[in-house]
């Protein structure tokens, strides 16, 4: 007897009844009831598939409808019974079912996505779900099928067989139960494969799961040669589609008997009784043809699926399908189709009244390639939102610069931008729309470069040369520049100016040069899916809202959660979904009728599952279009239902497609499918049905970037996998973005392949300034090679690594995470210094400066100083006595610190190679001797440090030496010994491209008792207005008006 489940109440994993605690989460399960399986919806699997309706029981398996609770996709859920589950060759076998099927990508096969087992032990499969009804019933129901029919489900039964045999698997059990119908709109049936629970891969090695003399199929259905215990092979799976294809021709099977000894008896000794017995209206040809199929020798059967598939075209002989005139619209129509594909007019009743030649065979095999109807474009134009355009015509005219419209998916957020900016082009307005990263690896500031690159008609990626020939039409400052010419150009910066100075220069900049391009023309920016946009950009976003006021400039961001909070910069609505009397006129002008009756009120169905969402209108008239008739379905699945009845090359080419993100170079779809008129055909049909774009002769774009959302979410596991291994195979060839690569190597399971492309994207993230985005980058790299540490590889690489994260956790203000990662790494790095004494610095800095624990953070870079002078490694010297310095200066311990920093500098500079930092380490040595009462020790060191290094310094480090030693002169009383100081200060610190540390600089001087108070003040105030410094500027007036009132 099976046993009963628990449903965790926290993660509602489910359980076996006896169990205590979930496994999934640790809740204590004592008192919670058990249930049946049947009980048993609301589980949730993966803690993304839940159970939301109990189906069936099979022999080993109970059966569930389920949904994906990310994507809202419907999929089908076997699990395995309890009673099964202690045998392990039942477990093996379940497994084998989603092993085998998970090769296999084929419209005909049913799409096994994954199995598993969850944390209490239950194993369970997840599949695509499929409605319709199985052969069985069918047959059931009929007593037994047309001929036309016939032939049309066997031909794609063979279709799949043949998909399945090239794949090196045998199904093993081919039968009514495990062939599914569903009917289509024009009534013809199309077929899915199911159940490969007992399927044999032929040409992979694997051990055997069946035990000598062990039968596994169907007796029915069972060839000859297997029920003697012979391997089964693709001709055993040809003899019993022999046997369905007699059974749906005369509504008996060809084999039977009392009992399962009789039925075996009678494949191995008797012969079938003659089909015209049953059914006399079936052609000799075909009979012929079924009875070498059922041959008792397999040497004498058809030799392939597709050689089956032939021969019944040349038994039947067909001949072209006769033609109709429509008496609607006089289009031609073949006699096999029940509806007009130009106006949709019924032609059922005509095709009845019209008699069939004499001893013509009116059949057509069909295909998935031809029983899909030839579907026009459907054509949905903008309809209704005019409260919402009201709305936003308000806007433009009031003083808020941002609107942000919210929707769920699908809601039509894009279309509506369109439409505005359509609008308002027509009013001399210019409007960019900035969209997400169409690769879907939300690499830093794209969304924004992208902008700038369109907005300056700047080729993606531009040279130094071109940005600063087009700059320069700008009134820019020179002093932008270079900030300009890096962000624009995505170079790497050339002065080792603090990661902090250079994100506000570079904001500061370019927007500058936005500003300066905006001009006095009226701009509307507009922002499509800010959700999907990487965190630097939506910061960039924020500081123009902030600037933006006395600009002609208006900005509209979607998104579908809140970005903004309504105030006074801004306000949001929300789209809502549109009324059926809206959506009704444009299905049936996309159905190309007057009235729905034509289309068996599909119509009026779509309009109410719809319920005003406009994606779901277009995608339902897609399927109507394409035969389909699961309108009742949600979105989701209506997109996979089309989806799973392309034609097999154009399915695999959108699935690759999606896997790789919203616009896909044809080179890579090239290099995978091959240049040829199969991959040409395949592309039309996916530009015909309204999936892809061509926007220019190198690229294909999603229509909709929901399918790269939805799509490979219901994509098998297996052939998910190798699409992502295809995509970085490409990738890696062209020399990719190492963003890129890292996403598909993680997305291909190649997880050593993925750390090093990783471990490049966080590099450049840093680079680019964007902590958040390396932070994710470096953490992923983390966790896979924490997994090796386990066998005791990669330590010192994951020392490494967790020092470098650890330090980002902590700039980015993720404490406990920086604590985390850095415990961790701590535990690894025992045998290697250099690590040991970079974690144990970056833990000593997080203990002083977030939790405030000065006598352990002691503890620790004192354990740091020691690790790292046992290393020879200049860098990693002046990390740890950097550290060390910021620590004790924290304590307030000045001479202390200045012994201890003595000490480190005299070790760096007996290396060869010091580092391009060495000279932070004497600014801190002199702030030390000051604090400590020093004061011309401290300037006597700055001072041999400007000497010594005058031809080797950089201008940041004079700089910041210069405006250090200006300060102590003030403060030692010494204003004109301070002046010529802060001087150079300004004038190394602006060409640096620290507008703010030179402004700080000028202010000082004004500050002291100079005769060029009111030239430094300029300065100063010139330098606050080009980066926007507020303080700066109130500073000035401050200064120049103590007592707050202005001269008249």
């Amino acid at each position: 007897m099976s046993l009963r489940y628990i449903i965790c109440p926290k993660c509602k994993t489910p359980s076996y009844e006896q169990s205590p605690l979930c496994k999934n989460c640790g809740t204590n399960l004592s008192d919670i009831d058990a249930v049946s399986p049947v009980s048993l919806v609301g589980a949730l699997l993966e803690n993304r598939y839940q159970l939301v309706e109990y189906l069936d029981e099979g022999a080993m398996a109970y059966v569930y409808r389920g949904v994906h609770v990310d994507v809202g996709s419907s999929v089908a859920v076997k699990i395995l019974k309890s009673n099964f589950q202690t045998d392990e060759r039942f477990v093996e076998r379940f497994q084998l079912e989603a092993r085998a099927a998970g090769a296999l990508n084929h419209p005909n096969i049913l799409s096994v996505i994954t199995v598993g087992s969850s944390p209490s032990g239950l194993t369970y499969l997840i599949s695509e779900f499929v409605q319709g009804i199985t052969l069985n019933k069918l047959i059931g129901r009929e007593g037994r099928i047309s001929l036309d029919r016939t032939v049309n489900i066997v031909n794609q039964i063979l279709t799949a067989l043949d998909e399945a045999h090239s794949h090196g698997i045998i199904h093993r059990d081919i039968k009514p139960e495990n062939i599914m119908i569903t009917q289509l709109r024009s009534r013809e049936e199309f077929v899915k494969l199911l159940d490969f629970g007992i399927a044999r891969q032929i040409y992979q090695q694997t051990p055997r799961l069946t035990m000598p003399g062990e039968l596994f199929g169907t007796p029915e259905f069972m060839a000859p040669e297997v029920i003697r215990g012979q391997e089964a092979t693709i001709s055993a799976d040809l003899y019993a589609v022999g046997v369905v294809l007699y059974e749906m021709l005369t509504g008996h099977t060809p084999f039977a008997g009392e009992g399962l000894f009789n039925i075996l008896k009678s494949h191995l000794e008797t012969s079938p009784e003659p089909i015209s017995k049953y059914n006399p209206e079936i052609p000799s040809g075909m009979e012929q043809l079924i009875l070498s199929a059922l041959h008792k020798d397999p040497g004498q059967r058809p030799p392939s699926a597709m050689d089956f598939k032939f021969m019944l075209e040349n038994v039947l002989n067909l001949t072209p399908v006769p033609t109709l005139p429509c008496p609607k619209c006089r289009a031609s129509v073949t006699a096999d189709q029940h509806f007009c594909p130009n106006c949709g007019l019924s032609m059922q009743k005509i095709a009845e009244e019209t008699p069939a030649p004499a001893g013509d065979v009116s059949l057509k095999l069909s295909t998935v390639d031809s029983i899909l109807y030839d579907e026009g474009d459907v054509d949905m134009p903008f309809t209704g939102r005019e409260s919402e355009l009201d709305s936003v015509s308000a806007f433009l005219f009031q003083d808020l610069p941002i609107l942000e419209v919210n929707g769920p998916l699908g809601i039509g957020k894009t279309a509506f931008l369109r439409q505005i900016a359509a609008l308002q082009r027509a009013e001399n307005i210019a409007c960019h729309i900035v969209s997400p990263d169409p690769t879907m690896a939300c690499r830093p500031w794209y969304p924004v470069r992208d902008l700038f690159w369109r907005m300056l008609k700047l080729p993606p990626m531009p040279t130094e040369r071109q940005v600063l020939e087009l700059v320069g039409t700008y009134s820019i400052e020179t002093d932008d520049e270079a900030h300009v010419v890096q962000f624009l150009t995505a170079m790497p910066a050339k002065n080792e100016i603090e990661r902090a100075v250079r994100l506000r220069e570079r904001v500061t900049s370019i927007l500058r040069l936005l500003l300066a391009a905006i001009g006095k023309t009226p701009h509307l920016l507009l922002f499509d899916d800010v959700h999907e946009f990487d965190y630097m950009s939506r910061m960039f976003i924020d500081r123009l809202v902030s600037v933006a006021r006395g600009f002609p400039l208006k900005i509209i961001v979607t998104s579908e959660t809140p970005h903004i909070q309504p105030g006074e910069l801004g306000q949001s609505m929300i789209l809502t979904r549109l009324d059926d009397d809206l959506i009704a006129p444009l299905v049936l002008r996309n159905l190309k009728v007057a009235n729905e009756e034509s289309y068996h009120n599909h119509a009026f169905t779509l309009c109410q599952s719809a319920m005003g969402l406009p994606l779901h209108v277009s995608e339902g008239i897609h399927l109507l279009l394409e035969g389909g008739v699961e309108l009742s379905s949600n979105l989701s699945d209506i997109i996979q239902t089309r989806l799973r009845r392309l034609p097999p090359k154009a399915m695999r080419l959108l699935q690759l497609s999606t896997c790789y993100g919203d616009e896909i170079p044809l080179s890579l779809l090239h290099a995978a499918e091959g240049l040829n008129d199969a991959f040409a055909e395949a592309l039309r049909e996916l530009i015909k049905r309204g999936f892809l774009q061509q926007p220019d002769a190198e690229h294909v774009r999603l229509r909709h970037p929901v399918y790269a959302r939805l799509i490979p979410a219901q994509i098998t596991a297996s052939v998910r996998l190798d699409f992502h291994a295809i995509i970085l195979d490409y990738l890696e060839g062209e020399n990719g973005p190492c963003h890129l690569m890292a996403r598909h190597a993680l997305a291909a399971g190649m997880l050593e392949q993925a750390v090093p492309h990783l471990e490049c994207s966080g590099n450049v993230c840093e680079e680019d300034l964007d902590d958040f985005s390396a932070v994710e980058n470096y953490k992923q790299a983390y966790d896979i090679i924490k997994i090796a540490t386990l066998h005791g590889q990669e330590l010192a690489h994951f020392a490494q690594l967790s020092a470098r994260l650890g330090d980002l956790y902590r700039f980015t203000g993720q404490i406990a995470f920086a604590e985390e990662v850095l415990k961790e790494g701590l535990l690894v790095c025992e045998d290697s210094p250099s690590e040991e004494a970079v974690i144990l610095s970056s833990l000593a800095r997080l203990t002083m400066n977030s939790l405030k624990d000065e006598e352990r953070a002691g503890t620790l870079i004192n354990r740091a100083t020691r690790k790292a002078r046992e290393s020879s490694d200049p860098a990693l010297l002046y990390r740890v006595y950097f550290d060390l310095s910021t620590i004790e200066m924290a304590r307030k311990r000045f001479s202390q610190g200045a012994l201890m920093l003595r000490e480190g500098l005299k070790v760096v500079s007996s290396l060869s190679n010091s580092p391009m930092s060495f000279w932070r380490l004497f600014l801190r040595l002199a702030e030390f001797e000051f604090q400590a009462g020093q004061q011309e020790e401290a300037v006597r060191i700055l001072m041999n440090a400007l000497s010594v290094g005058e031809t080797t310094l950089a201008e940041l480090p004079k700089g910041r030496i210069h405006y250090m030693l200006g300060q102590f002169f003030l403060r030692m009383g010494r204003p004109h010994d301070a002046e010529p100081h802060m001087q150079k200060a300004v004038e190394y610190l602006q060409n640096i491209g620290d507008r703010q540390g030179a402004a700080e600089a000028s202010l000082t001087i004004a500050e002291s008792p100079t005769p060029d108070r009111e030239r430094y003040l300029d300065r100063a105030m010139y330098l606050s207005m080009q980066i926007g410094w507020k303080q700066g500027l109130e500073k000035v007036e401050s200064l120049r008006h103590p007592t707050g009132k202005k001269p008249n």
